[in-house]
């Protein structure tokens, strides 16, 4: 049986937790102490000899304060009583940390001679000093950048950093948020964007992203040309003869969609469907929602309605999905509560797909599956 054991784990939590870092970043002394518990009698009975060594071992790894204590049979033993450390070096050597935290050590004071406000942060989450050393200089590079270049309004692409590149900034964009958030005033990024992904990083930092692109179709094409991308502020401003505008997320049915007088088809492309606020004159078209017949599409269209509250939905119900089931497939969704903006039936409509379940998977009608002629039999159905 091994005695002691859990000593050295414990002592490892302590560095875990980044108590060393905090006694060194703070100057405060350091102090650790692990109390023991003394066998009883008779657990010393049983393996008298196995307790000696397992003493002889915790005595020659770590600082270990002993007691007497008396017991009624085997007389006075001299045990453990507590491992006791007040100095950083024996205590990071006792747990086979010191290179380490040697490294550690000197990324942290780069990092605070070359920008002293992250000496919070790494009082907050001493780790990021270590898990980061390798990339201190160019990190600090980018930094002072923005401390003097606030909101550059460039493109990535064109930051005059010496060996800073896209893929640097997008591979460690978590920890550089962590740095400019803590190193630049409040008023020199924003400060209500916490989602870095899809542009959110060059956003909240005043750097520019690329333009989005709203692909879409018109009954009788546009200035000669069928299917057209714009840029989002282009597609803005636009100002056509519309009556109808329909989203739709397949590509194919996109192409293929059976457009009448007044009506435009865009492609979608799931959730980032709602980036279409930005054209305000949808608000005054009638707008009509494809997507597939499943739980992540009836999420979407809820998405969609959270800005455009008068969307209505076109070939997701339960007449379609029964008339094509066969041609549907059971599939692993992520959402899995009831959307806020579904009509009753589409509600029914969710609800169903929800409990009908194969091996924790949910059913799933691709828009592709349905045929266009019904497509368009529903579209001659909506009075525009």
């Amino acid at each position: 049986m091994s005695y002691y054991q859990n000593v050295e784990k414990k002592l490892q939590r302590v560095y875990e937790r980044g108590e060393v870092h905090r006694s060194f970043v703070t100057n405060e002394p350091f102090f650790v102490e692990i109390r023991l518990r003394a066998p009883t009698q008779k657990e010393l009975q049983n393996d008298f000899v196995g307790y000696k060594k397992a003493i002889e071992k915790l005595r020659s790894r770590f600082r270990v304060e002993m007691e007497e204590k008396n017991y009624k049979q085997l007389g006075t033993q001299l045990l453990p009583k507590k491992v006791v450390y007040a100095e950083i070096e024996p205590f990071l050597r006792a747990i086979n940390k010191f290179e380490e935290f040697q490294t550690w050590k000197k990324a942290y004071e780069y990092y605070v001679e070359k920008l002293p406000k992250l000496k919070t942060l790494f009082l907050q989450k001493p780790f990021l000093a270590l898990e980061n050393s390798a990339i201190a200089k160019e990190v600090v590079a980018i930094a002072e950048f923005f401390i003097h270049n606030p909101k550059p309004l460039c493109y990535v692409r064109e930051l005059p950093i010496l060996g800073i590149d896209t893929k640097f900034i997008e591979k460690n964009r978590k920890f550089l948020d962590q740095v400019l958030g803590t190193v630049l005033q409040d008023e020199e990024f924003d400060t209500s964007i916490t989602q870095l992904g899809d542009g959110g990083f060059e956003r909240k930092y005043g750097l520019k992203t690329p333009p989005t692109f709203i692909r879409f179709r018109t009954f009788g094409g546009l200035c000669g040309f069928e299917d057209v991308s714009l840029p989002l502020e282009s597609f803005a401003k636009l100002q056509l003869d519309l009556k109808a505008v329909f989203i739709v997320e397949n590509l194919q049915t996109f192409l293929a969609f059976p457009l009448q007088k007044g009506m435009m088809v865009v492609f979608g492309k799931g959730y980032s469907a709602s980036g279409l606020q930005a054209a305000k004159w949808l608000y005054s078209k009638k707008i009509y929602y494809f997507g597939d017949i499943d739980i992540d599409g009836l999420a979407i269209l809820s998405s969609f309605r959270s800005v455009f509250p008068d969307t209505k939905s076109c070939c997701m119900d339960m007449q379609t999905l029964k008339t094509y089931e066969k041609l549907a497939h059971f599939t692993e969704q992520k959402t899995k509560e009831m959307p806020k903006n579904l009509t009753q039936k589409e509600q029914e409509l969710y609800s169903y797909l929800l409990q009908t379940k194969k091996d924790d998977k949910t059913l799933r009608l691709e828009q592709e599956r349905i045929q266009i002629m019904y497509i368009k039999k529903a579209i001659d159905i909506i009075s525009f």
